[in-house]
């Protein structure tokens, strides 16, 4: 896609990748699930854990977040008949058809792209040891790469 595609891509796939992690309800190996021990989101437990319904967590940086909003209107995925699938064009065709935004080829290329993160990342993100995509050492590097960026 090109240079500046491909690194507006990465960003925003490790937004979505992040999203997935914080969203997904880590598997109990062995326990059997009753009405009141609802599994719970990563995000949900840290909201209890914190007892702050409104916390939100450190988020990688990203431009182009409209078109995160577009993933989350569109999906971010589809439910089929085996679990959810990425978006495809169809998808995308009837979203544009439905809301009077035109995308781009690359817009709507990235979006599939983004579909295709987001799931890959909440299946792996059911262990309860993944780590999250998003945290302290990505911000390290991110922030040296700024430094670097400043200083030469």
């Amino acid at each position: 896609m090109g240079k500046f595609y491909d690194g507006l891509l990465e960003a925003l796939a490790l937004y979505a990748r992040h999203i997935a992690w914080l969203h997904a309800v880590p598997e109990v190996p062995g326990k059997k699930i009753a009405g009141a021990d609802k599994p719970v989101s990563r995000l949900e437990k840290m909201r209890a854990d914190m007892k702050d319904e409104t916390y939100h967590p450190d988020m990688p940086p990203c431009d182009a977040e409209y078109l995160l909003a577009y993933l989350w209107d569109c999906g971010p995925a589809v439910s089929a008949g085996m679990g959810d699938v990425p978006l495809r064009s169809e998808h995308l065709i009837a979203w544009q058809e439905e809301t009077g935004i035109p995308l781009q080829p690359w817009e709507a290329k990235m979006l599939r792209s983004l579909s295709r993160e987001y799931l890959a990342q909440a299946q792996k993100s059911e262990k309860p040891d993944c780590p999250p995509p998003y945290g302290f050492a990505e911000r390290r590097a991110l922030v040296a790469a700024k430094i670097d960026a400043v200083f030469g």
